[in-house]
């Protein structure tokens, strides 16, 4: 159903498949140079055997040094739709 795993720079990636057809995926990394923490959180669901959907949402922060409050860097919501050419061109 799902999983999580953390790779060498710390990025820790939960994962969820509750059908074969919909999948969750987010990751999450803090870049010690910038000191900005990102996530981004994907949901795919495949509505045919040539097409899939995505959902994508990214956010980052910036974390200062010292006590100051993390700040708003940047988000983003986009969508993707993915038909593949195999569906449109049968043959009769």
């Amino acid at each position: 159903m799902g999983n999580v795993t953390r790779d060498q720079r710390g990025a820790v990636q939960p994962r969820g498949h509750p059908s074969p057809d919909l999948e969750f995926n987010a990751f999450t990394q803090y870049d010690n140079s910038s000191r900005q923490l990102g996530t981004d959180i994907r949901i795919r669901w495949s509505f045919g055997p040539n097409g899939d959907f995505f959902l994508t949402y990214n956010h980052n922060i910036d974390v200062p040094m010292g006590a100051r409050p993390w700040a708003f860097d940047s988000n983003r919501l986009s969508t993707k739709l993915s038909i593949h050419a195999t569906a449109l061109s049968r043959q009769p």
